[in-house]
């Protein structure tokens, strides 16, 4: 009876340290807009009041759950790790903190109320990570606008980025990457607007 008690302990310890551990869902922020550096902020703001509007974001890509491209039309979308928000809210509000810290506009306001001569806005095309079992990369695509008053375009810029994820490639590096691309973008866009609306001062940078 002693000898059963001690091995039926003994399978017990055994399972435990067996056991599998707990699976964590882990959540990750794009948030670029943290990390803009003012050394491309302006000293002398263009004289225009501009309005923000929330980018679109392709609804295949606007969910908490990551995509993976798994094909030329083929989606996955990971379980495990996902967006802490929706890319619309968190592309967003990068793309509106790093315009205002450059100090481009004299006024920016978000979905604004007030009469404005220019708004600012865009979509997103796509937001994945991509694999082709050699390397994974950040992908993103899409085009940031500005309008006029009557909601005209006035200038595009159209982006198509990959950052390939090396050395790492774990989720972590891969929001890393899109942070990245987001902030280059929105400063060449910044860049653009400058040397349309006021070019002597953008030739002077």
């Amino acid at each position: 009876m002693r000898t059963k008690i001690i091995l039926t302990a003994a399978c017990l310890s055994a399972l435990a340290g067996c056991a599998p551990k707990a699976v964590v869902r882990k959540y990750y922020v794009l948030e670029a807009g943290a990390a803009a550096d003012s050394t491309f902020a302006y000293a002398h703001p263009l004289p225009f009041t501009a309005g923000f509007l929330e980018l679109k974001v392709a609804r295949a890509f606007d969910q908490d759950r990551i995509a993976l491209r798994t094909g030329s039309h083929e989606l996955s979308y990971y379980y495990y790790h996902q967006w802490a928000v929706r890319p619309s809210s968190s592309v967003s509000e990068a793309v509106f903190r790093i315009i205002r810290g450059s100090n481009l506009f004299s006024r920016l306001e978000r979905n604004p109320s007030v009469e404005i001569r220019y708004t600012l806005t865009g979509q997103l095309d796509r937001l994945e990570r991509t694999s082709d079992g050699k390397k994974d990369a950040a992908h993103l695509s899409g085009e940031f606008q500005l309008l006029d008053s009557g909601e005209n375009p006035v200038l595009l810029h159209s982006f198509d980025r990959s950052v390939v994820l090396e050395p790492r490639r774990d989720m972590n590096a891969f929001a890393d990457a899109v942070n990245r691309i987001v902030l280059e973008e929105t400063v060449l866009f910044i860049r653009k607007i400058a040397g349309r609306l006021n070019p002597s001062d953008e030739a002077e940078r």
